[in-house]
């Protein structure tokens, strides 16, 4: 496995970054936002790219835990420091400013609800916005991508054999058919069915190009896959 210094993971997040901004500032002027080859638009094809990556890494640090306990104290480490700062700040502080009739159990019950990973919250503030029932609405990802976690954490519990991701990512895939071919619209605690398929399918995709890394890390194989996306480009 190559190093921090050597791969390019940085400059796809920052190429990632710059696809959702730029996709973004269409929402958020009331605006369509542009779709990229017909398929998604930018902005979701962003946030597929980040689970992409994220599955890559989590599978990496799956295989190098000890268990399930290990793995999943790394990745409460990982989110939940930065997440309980990000509540107080957006439910607590920001709420007691601009909200400023409501109590401190609401400002309070708002942000466990946001460290418990129950959705993200609105405030009356948001009344005058383009979309009004977002603040902080990045959030949204965080269930999904803890969903995928576990789910990554689950399968060491049993085995550390790199066919167990692929039978979760063919699971997965079928679901995400499922899913989009029926249009399921339903919702199991703060996580979107619909959603949590197609993100998923993005993480264990990058999962298993990380346990198979040295079997497709070939130039020939790098190539084809430009000359086919190249060729879609082109196409489009």
């Amino acid at each position: 496995m190559t190093s921090h210094k050597k791969n390019s993971f940085d400059i796809a997040r920052h190429i990632a970054a710059l696809m959702v901004i730029f996709s973004h500032h269409h929402a958020l002027s009331g605006l369509p936002e542009p779709i990229f080859l017909g398929f998604e638009t930018y902005g979701g094809l962003a946030v597929l790219i980040f689970f992409s990556i994220s599955g890559f890494l989590i599978s990496k640090s799956a295989m190098r835990s000890d268990d399930f306990i290990s793995f999943t104290a790394k990745r409460i480490r990982r989110i939940f420091p930065a997440l309980i700062g990000c509540a107080i700040v957006i439910n607590i502080l920001l709420g007691s400013i601009y909200f400023p009739d409501a109590s401190f159990i609401h400002y309070l019950s708002r942000a466990v609800k946001t460290i418990s990973l129950n959705g993200f919250n609105v405030f009356i503030t948001s009344k005058d916005f383009t979309h009004t029932d977002l603040l902080n609405g990045s959030l949204w990802t965080l269930p999904l991508e803890v969903a995928c976690y576990m789910i990554a954490g689950c399968i060491i519990i049993f085995s550390k054999k790199p066919q167990y991701f692929v039978a979760v990512l063919l699971i997965i895939l079928f679901g995400a058919i499922y899913t989009l071919s029926f249009n399921v619209n339903i919702q199991i605690l703060s996580i979107p069915v619909n959603l949590f398929f197609t993100r998923a399918l993005a993480f264990f995709i990058g999962s298993v190009m990380a346990i198979y890394y040295e079997k497709w890390n070939k130039i020939n194989i790098k190539l084809f896959f430009n000359i086919i996306f190249s060729i879609l480009h082109v196409w489009n």
